[in-house]
């Protein structure tokens, strides 16, 4: 969607309302210019952000690119489609995305806002992150956990049985990213939790990278960037 030009100037100085929705899982979705880029935020939490979405744009230098095979990515939380912008804008990767989100409302506002802005094929499910990964047969080169409930990651997206699910869908040179929250001293301490006694249980070889309020933990550092 193209937005008159005095919209996108006017929202370098302030966030510029786009549409107000809800939804049966979501009572507040918000989709707002700021600063050029579509932001869609719930009352606690802010899901996408275009490609200045840091959490993910910052998490993503790690990755050594030249040698990195970015055929297939699964993205478990969709919202408005910032992982796939960034991976097609800002490191110039074309891949296939299948996109896994439980909310009809937001998959529509994606629809709506970003797909036209997309190059990449994008396959849709609607449907639990965590249901999904427990039945799907494929494998993908990367795997993007960003699935929230407001400003709480769903308790069936945190045990080790999830994370057993995406291992399996890894492909062989794979990498997982999982975006916990960061901001609070709570926040740190459950994530912290999570990271040492269930994600390093199941991978063993695990690394995080911390970015604005939020920890991103990636699945084996041996893959990162030196």
């Amino acid at each position: 969607m193209e937005f008159p030009l005095w919209k996108r100037l006017a929202s370098y100085l302030w966030d510029v309302p786009v549409e107000v929705t809800s939804s049966e899982y979501n009572d507040h979705l918000a989709v707002s210019l700021v600063k050029n880029k579509l932001q869609l935020s719930t009352k606690n939490a802010i899901y996408s952000f275009d490609e200045a979405y840091d959490n993910f744009r910052q998490s993503f230098t790690v990755i050594n690119w030249e040698n990195f095979t970015c055929d297939k990515v699964l993205v478990l939380g969709f919202g408005l489609g910032s992982i796939p912008l960034i991976l097609q804008n800002v490191f110039e990767q074309n891949p296939e995305i299948t996109a896994v989100e439980l909310d009809e409302t937001i998959v529509d506002l994606a629809v709506r806002y970003t797909i036209p802005r997309l190059r990449l094929p994008v396959n849709w499910y609607l449907t639990d992150a965590a249901r999904f990964v427990s039945q799907d047969e494929g494998t993908y080169d990367l795997i993007c956990v960003d699935v929230f409930d407001n400003a709480e990651i769903p308790e069936a997206c945190q045990t080790t049985q999830f994370l057993e699910d995406c291992q399996r869908l890894l492909s062989p040179g794979g990498l997982l990213f999982y975006n916990c929250l960061a901001y609070t001293e709570l926040d740190r301490s459950r994530t912290t939790r999570f990271y040492e006694r269930t994600f390093k249980s199941v991978f063993p070889h695990a690394d995080y990278k911390s970015v604005t309020g939020n920890h991103i933990l990636i699945s084996d550092r041996n893959k990162l960037m030196p």
